[in-house]
């Protein structure tokens, strides 16, 4: 036998060393790749009997004959923005950009997934504020939580404020800050400013992130860097993403 005529045999023997079958002789569990270096990541799910579908496994195999559900993650632009008081009151840095001047902040919505309750990662985020100074603003921290159950007892436009409290993080409300410092104007007649934003999660820079039921957004406090600035009169921040999630 030739060397030419090794290969065709060899080929299919690995492949099949590659996949032992399971004790009930399905194969599993698997991993489908889809063609492509961009492609996104996909999962195999099957229905479980319940109505719902789960991965395949040994109690769960894949059928053979049947439907095979693909599930892949999406990518999704969204963004919130919050519209501080009519009043030019300087900050003294690392204080809360709020809309409000009494009583308790309503945290910023901000749109992450097109499905209840999704799940994903924020992959890039941009802020952009109204502001037209002709100097940068400070930097910008959008902590980001899952629910509106944080902390905002008592707090208002430029409360001091340098991140969540224990409870929002030990309560497991907490999924990261985004610092936004790279300023740049816009090139256009507005002369407004904007940033990109980096995660304070260096193990994970992607924020895995899961929405309430019901719900499509997470919340968000905004923080002025340390060094205070005098903003605009009703200025607005914004917050752009862009968030692989589920379907």
């Amino acid at each position: 036998m030739t060397r030419g005529q090794i290969w065709p045999l060899a080929v299919p023997l690995m492949l099949a060393l590659a996949a032992p079958a399971n004790a009930d002789n399905s194969q599993g569990p698997f991993q489908a790749v889809k063609p492509g270096a961009l492609s996104p990541p996909v999962e195999l799910v099957i229905p479980n009997g319940s109505g719902g579908t789960a991965p395949p496994s040994a109690a769960l195999p894949l059928p053979v004959g049947g439907t095979v559900t693909i599930n892949t993650l999406a990518t999704i632009n969204g963004s919130g923005a919050v519209t501080r008081p009519a009043n030019t009151t300087a900050y003294t840095g690392s204080q809360l950009i709020a809309n409000n001047t009494s009583g308790n902040v309503t945290p910023t919505q901000i749109t992450v997934t097109g499905t209840n309750a999704g799940t994903g990662k924020l992959t890039a985020a941009f802020a952009e504020t109204s502001y037209t100074g002709s100097s940068a603003p400070p930097t910008q921290y959008w902590h980001l939580f899952s629910n509106s159950g944080i902390t905002v007892a008592s707090l208002k436009d430029q409360s001091a404020y340098v991140g969540p409290y224990a409870a929002d993080v030990t309560g497991g409300s907490y999924i990261g800050t985004l610092t936004c410092a790279s300023w740049q104007k816009t090139n256009d007649g507005t002369a407004q400013w904007f940033s990109s934003c980096s995660s304070n999660n260096a193990m994970i820079p992607a924020l895995p992130f899961k929405a309430l039921a019901g719900a499509t957004y997470l919340y968000a406090l905004v923080e002025t860097g340390s060094s205070g600035y005098t903003p605009l009169s009703g200025e607005v921040e914004t917050l752009l993403v862009s968030t692989d999630r589920d379907q």
